[in-house]
């Protein structure tokens, strides 16, 4: 099985500011058939403030109309690397699961929070 990675940041780079909900901090990108059902999102952050907490999550549309949040998130707790990963054969993962075909990386902050993503990476299979 062949996998795809690719970088799918934001230029310039997303800041994420204080109490904001969903905020979209990549380009959109397509969801192979392999990616509906096996999905990896790395997101690369600096300049962190957690005050209440920050996650980041994955949203899936069929056109880009509407948009679906992902169940499961992941916390960001200071500067680094935090990895998300969809897996249908996780039972925790399977609300989340499929994805539509189109997809973005979110992040939401509670008060007093901000972050700057500096990279999005997505991997999944082709």
């Amino acid at each position: 099985m062949s996998y795809v990675s690719t970088d799918w940041k934001r230029y310039p780079v997303a800041t994420v500011g204080a109490s904001e909900t969903n905020t979209v901090v990549s380009r959109e990108f397509p969801i192979t058939g392999g990616g509906s059902r096996q999905l990896v999102a790395r997101v690369t952050t600096s300049s962190t403030t957690v005050a209440v907490g920050i996650t980041f999550g994955i949203q899936s549309s069929m056109d880009g109309s509407v948009w679906v949040k992902a169940a499961k998130t992941t916390a960001i707790t200071g500067d680094g690397n935090f990895t998300l990963s969809l897996i249908a054969e996780l039972a925790g993962d399977q609300a989340s699961l499929p994805l539509l075909p189109r997809a973005r990386i979110v992040v939401t902050s509670g008060a007093g929070d901000a972050v700057t993503i500096d990279n999005v990476f997505v991997v999944m299979p082709g």
